[in-house]
């Protein structure tokens, strides 16, 4: 991957709405853009400034959760009370309150169904802790449609996104769809949406907050 020093893109435009006016839901889509000089690069290397993708589950006290796979946490995970590193299981309000640059929500629709909502959860139980895929070409050959299929025992942040949703029908299995290891943050974009979706399965809109978000 070619991390060469590279401007910014320009800053998304942000939502008028307060976010509390959007519903934060099993099946939500939450994209993120740092500020940092590593995110610029990333954003440099993926054409695109969204940088980070996660998923919307709900925990199995009912609560909505964030599941993510990342080499970076920012806040403790849920299920083991510490940060840790590959597949986590957070706060939403902790990574809104945390999280230095732009998010971006899109909602699923229709709404997931009872069961699929249980299966969705039961994904993340089953994920949780997997190591994270620390490999520097893994996205651009992502970008690039290059990986090969992914075995389920790393994920790279957008892969097990795109696993998660291929597990309850959401997005299409090979060979009707594409591998959930060639999947980036940007496919999830409202701008440059590339899915392969089943049905009638879609993400509607997007809002964008700057964050960090304080309640």
């Amino acid at each position: 991957m070619n991390l060469a020093r590279t401007s910014k893109p320009d800053p998304p435009t942000l939502s008028e709405a307060p976010l509390r006016s959007f519903p934060i839901e099993a099946g939500c889509i939450v994209l993120f853009s740092g500020l940092t000089d590593l995110e610029g690069k990333i954003q440099h290397a993926l054409d695109n400034i969204w940088t980070r993708c996660a998923l919307v589950v709900r925990a199995p006290w009912g609560t909505p959760v964030l599941l993510q796979a990342t080499s970076r946490p920012i806040s403790n995970d849920l299920v083991v009370g510490q940060t840790l590193t590959g597949v986590q299981i957070i706060a939403i309000d902790e990574v809104l309150s945390r999280f230095e640059g732009f998010i971006g929500l899109r909602s699923l629709r229709p709404k997931l169904s009872q069961n699929n909502d249980a299966r969705l959860t039961a994904f993340a139980m089953a994920s949780h802790g997997i190591p994270f895929n620390s490999s520097p070409y893994y996205a651009l050959r992502a970008a690039r449609r290059r990986n090969k299929v992914g075995n389920g025992e790393t994920y790279y942040c957008t892969e097990l996104v795109a696993a998660a949703l291929q597990h309850i029908g959401v997005l299409a299995m090979p060979p009707t769809g594409r591998s959930a290891s060639n999947y980036v943050p940007g496919d999830f974009a409202e701008a440059s949406q590339d899915l392969c979706l089943t049905g009638e399965h879609d993400f509607v809109g997007q809002q964008i907050f700057r964050s960090p978000i304080v309640a």
